[in-house]
């Protein structure tokens, strides 16, 4: 007796593989992956260049996930003394390096520098950004803002280090059939972006300089609140526990070290006893009640002289 199912049409797929919906499907994907942009830093100026034709960094700040090695770009606006100056951006981890520069030429305007990280190695701890300007001896340029972020790019074939996996136009050739692999791998590919690219909710970023000057500088052992900021009421009042990046950078002068405590809902992070650059992940969720801010304090917590916070920022993450 052969065998038949008890309905004709038990295992007809509700759409063949030639549909323009499954081909729709497939085509949004790799729209999408080309499309979304992660703005990672935004701060408004000055940052000022020496006047000694010596090259100094200004700023930096967090640049982390991006495993499929995006171009990062800092737009900036500027005015300059002189006719001509350079401002490069710098990927590190620590340990590698990526730097391109480029040329800003005449009074003010607004331009662009790029590069593109050469390793992965540093996706998770974050890596992390500077910009360094140099004019020419007896002029500077001063930068009035910078608005970084990773830009998109048509996606490579295959499994990429983001987990990202592209789906190729065979799939929706003709007689093409609709595997529940691939309908799987269009679920999963949208988390895989977003994991890939954070972005920033808050930064606040300043030039660096002695820690003895500019805002946000402290020489009290007593906790002082220097930052005071809006949170989005949204990313704390949706379902499930949401995960967040703290990403700060404190200068210390003399033997001074740091306490930074970050208030944000009804989360707090704490960062003990350092300079340079201090991080955490952490979780919240819930109603942050009548007063939608969060507040960053800050102390000197071991050692003589003075501390001041030049960056901080508080990205998104994906579980």
């Amino acid at each position: 007796m052969a065998y038949a199912p008890n309905e004709a049409d038990a295992w007809v797929p509700d759409i063949a593989g030639t549909s323009g919906s499954w081909q729709s499907l497939i085509t949004n994907d790799a729209q999408l992956y080309q499309n979304v942009v992660s703005i990672v830093a935004s701060a408004y100026g000055p940052f000022v260049s020496p006047s000694d034709g010596s090259a100094l960094v200004v700023c930096r700040f967090a640049v982390p996930a991006n495993y499929d090695q995006l171009v990062v770009r800092v737009y900036f606006t500027f005015g300059q003394s002189g006719s001509s100056s350079t401002v490069a951006l710098t990927l590190a981890d620590g340990s590698n390096t990526d730097t391109a520069s480029a040329t800003a030429s005449g009074a003010s305007g607004a331009h662009a520098v790029s590069v593109t990280p050469s390793s992965t190695s540093a996706s998770s701890t974050p890596r992390y950004a500077y910009v360094t300007l140099t004019a020419a001896s007896g002029e500077t340029i001063t930068l009035g803002s910078i608005f970084a972020v990773v830009i998109p790019a048509v996606s490579a074939t295959g499994v990429l280090s983001s987990g990202y996996e592209s789906v190729d136009a065979s799939w929706y050739a003709t007689e093409a059939p609709i595997p529940s692999g691939i309908v799987h791998v269009l679920k999963l590919n949208p988390y895989k972006i977003a994991k890939d690219r954070l972005n920033c909710l808050f930064s606040m970023i300043q030039q660096e300089q002695d820690a003895r000057s500019g805002y946000f500088t402290s020489t009290a052992a007593i906790g002082k609140p220097v930052i005071r900021f809006p949170i989005a009421v949204g990313h704390l009042q949706s379902s499930g526990l949401k995960k967040f990046r703290a990403w700060v950078y404190v200068e210390g002068y003399d033997t001074a070290k740091a306490d930074v405590i970050i208030s944000f809902g009804p989360a707090e992070i704490w960062l003990l006893d350092f300079t340079g650059i201090g991080q955490a992940t952490f979780y919240a969720q819930g109603d942050i009640g009548g007063d939608p801010f969060g507040s960053v304090m800050l102390r000197v917590s071991s050692g003589s002289g003075a501390v001041a916070i030049r960056t901080v920022q508080i990205l998104e993450e994906v579980n």
